[in-house]
């Protein structure tokens, strides 16, 4: 084989060599990262899962009483939908302006 090209292969499979032995130093450097990060993270998990629980039950709080809030507006509305409706002539109150000039009133 001719000496340069033999050098060349050499040298070619030290850098090969090299490249593979990086690759697999990253490749464990990584996978140890992970590791521990999923580690740390289920802790994390836990405790996140609590809070989600104490939110969701706070929001469901909220939730039912603003129910309760528009369930007593909504009788208030008809309670006094009722009560207009049940009005006769004689109790309705006088149209806008009708007070100051005398429109509006009723002949006595």
């Amino acid at each position: 084989m001719d000496p340069v090209l033999a050098k060349l292969v050499g040298e070619g499979m030290i850098f090969a060599g090299v490249i593979v032995v990086a690759a697999c130093g990253t490749l464990l450097a990584l996978r140890r990262i992970k590791a521990h990060h999923a580690e740390v993270n289920r802790g994390d998990i836990a405790r996140n899962i609590d809070e989600v629980k104490v939110q969701l039950q706070r929001l469901e709080n909220t939730v039912d009483a603003t129910a309760i809030e528009v369930e007593r507006i909504s009788e208030g509305q008809r309670f006094t939908s009722r009560i207009l409706a049940e009005r006769t002539g004689d109790d309705r109150m006088l149209p806008p302006g009708g007070g100051a000039t005398g429109k509006g009133r009723r002949a006595e």
